[in-house]
């Protein structure tokens, strides 16, 4: 077959319209080939969109819009979506614009159903309710409301600003505020000081404690075996005197009652000490009591002696009165020097190392003209009521004062010993039976205020046991 240069031009138009057709159709997204069905979303406002313009799933173009109608004030936008895409009943609708500045398109995202909403996908012919586009027109009505509110409220600051008296006070405060500052400032920097001055007071006050605790021990230790002798021998004495008193203890029980109601007069009359001329005549009154008890184991002795046939005990008896009988004139020079001594109230709150618990002790010390004074008073109130009942003897010009008497409610003696003019140790022996050992340490910080380190039991290391307190003189 011969082809003539006509045919040859034809076959090439025909070729180059069939690839400008193809374009066409690829072009303009015609598609005869892929199955789609129809769907009609509802809108009061495009904002712009076009018939032919993309339709997107989850960022997807699936689809395009074939029409948009406009019927009873709303926009029916018919788009045709591939078959294989099943989109949910709850699939939002919206338009969106390609970037900044681009075309618009009709968006469908994949959001959570809700219960209450139908399931399944939407089928061929259904309609479905879009969301309103954002408009720029919109957005800049509401800033322009924004604005406005944003002027007045920058107007009324300035008329509130602007007001000489608001400018006058805001100085006047400014100012106040610095000088508080500053006034906080040095107010720290002397609190500061004063933190530091006092750890530097208790640090010493500590290293004091310390030096004292091993001065007394080393005290202790060099003379634990005539502290142990001396023990012993204050004990032997209790027993000979307890086997003299439970072999003649019917007689001698009459007496211990006369001593009673001296002691119960004793305990009333510095119960009830005033500084008054009454104190004088009450302290007679109870010396009088005294002097008649002696006359009354007088008596007694005379009694017993007609019981007892052994020498020896009616010799040690009635030395015992006649030691009694002394004590008695003693006591009466003693309390007739009270009238021109002086009285102090001690109160002491300590802390138990151990045990971690609180006590409390009261004790009344009162100062005669002469070298004796008296304490009086309860350790552990309310916490065992232990009685303290002592008489002191200090020489002139001595550093150490003896004492003797009621210690914890047992029989005991003990010392002190002013080191320095501040600092004072003391040592108690305690108990004739079950002797236990004491040892104190004062730090006087003001004239009425005292630190206190107390050791008990200080022999026995098991049961030793420490107490640290403050202590103020009324």
């Amino acid at each position: 077959m011969h082809i003539t240069p006509a045919m040859k031009v034809g076959i090439v138009v025909f070729i180059g319209l069939f690839f400008l057709a193809s374009a066409v159709f690829i072009i303009g997204d015609i598609q005869f080939f892929n199955k789609r069905y129809n769907l009609t979303v509802k809108f009061t406002h495009v904002d712009g969109l076009l018939e032919g313009a993309k339709v997107t799933f989850a960022g997807v173009k699936v689809g395009k819009v074939d029409r948009i109608d406009i019927k009873s004030g709303l926009v029916f936008v018919r788009i045709s979506v591939m078959e294989k895409i099943k989109l949910p009943k709850c699939t939002r609708f919206m338009i969106d614009t390609a970037g900044l500045m681009g075309e618009k398109y009709l968006g469908m995202d994949m959001v959570p159903c809700d219960e209450k909403k139908e399931e399944g996908y939407f089928k061929d012919g259904e309609e479905a309710m879009g969301i309103e586009p954002l408009r720029l027109s919109q957005l800049f009505g509401e800033g322009e409301k924004i604005m406005q509110k944003v002027s007045k409220s920058i107007e009324s600051v300035n008329k509130v600003l602007g007001d000489d008296k608001v400018i006058d006070s805001s100085r006047h405060m400014i100012i106040n505020a610095y000088e508080i500052t500053i006034s906080a400032k040095n107010f720290m920097a002397s609190i500061e000081d004063r933190i530091d001055g006092i750890q530097d007071n208790i640090e010493e006050l500590m290293k004091n404690f310390g030096d004292v605790g091993e001065v007394l021990t080393g005290v202790i230790e060099d003379n634990r075996s005539a502290i142990t002798e001396l023990v012993q021998n204050y004990r032997d004495a209790g027993f000979e005197f307890n086997e003299l008193i439970s072999a003649n203890k019917k007689n001698v029980s009459d007496l211990l009652s006369n001593m009673n109601k001296t002691t119960v007069n004793l305990n009333k009359m510095i119960s009830r000490i005033e500084d008054e001329g009454r104190t004088a005549e009450k302290i007679k009154e109870m010396l009088e009591n005294f002097r008649k008890t002696s006359k009354h184991v007088e008596e007694a002795t005379s009694s017993v002696r007609d019981i007892l046939t052994d020498e020896t005990i009616e010799s040690e008896l009635r030395g015992s009165l006649k030691s009694i009988s002394s004590v008695a004139r003693k006591a009466d020079k003693i309390f007739a020097s009270l009238k021109g001594g002086a009285m102090k109230l001690l109160y002491t709150l300590r802390m138990d190392r151990n045990t971690k618990k609180s006590h409390n002790d009261v004790a009344i010390k009162l100062s005669t003209s002469g070298d004796k004074s008296f304490i009086v008073g309860v350790r552990n109130i309310g916490n065992g009521n232990h009685l303290d009942a002592q008489i002191c003897q200090k020489n002139e010009g001595s550093r150490l004062t003896k004492r003797m008497g009621i210690i914890r409610s047992k029989i005991g003696f003990g010392a002190d010993y002013q080191w320095k003019k501040n600092v004072l140790y003391s040592v108690d022996l305690i108990d004739t039976q079950d002797t236990q050992v004491e040892t104190t340490s004062v730090y006087k910080l003001k004239n009425n205020i005292s630190l206190q380190s107390k050791v008990e039991n200080a022999l026995k290391k098991k049961e030793r046991n420490y107490n640290v307190g403050i202590q103020y003189a009324f």
